[in-house]
């Protein structure tokens, strides 16, 4: 049932922003220092055993 009653205006909305806004110019893409290399593993230290006095809840 159509009723004539006007309705409140409804306001335009805004068009999204298609480009995503640019980073500020002072904070660049910064890359891995290559001044830090890779720690590998330390090999003198052996894997810690299970605790024998805790029994397994199984």
């Amino acid at each position: 049932m159509a009723s004539d009653t006007p309705k409140e205006p409804v306001p335009d909305m805004p068009p999204m922003r298609p480009e995503p806004e640019p980073l500020p110019p002072d904070v660049p893409d910064v890359p891995f220092p290559p001044d830090v290399p890779d720690i590998p593993p330390l090999p003198d230290v052996p894997p810690t055993p299970p605790t024998p006095d805790v029994p397994d809840m199984a």
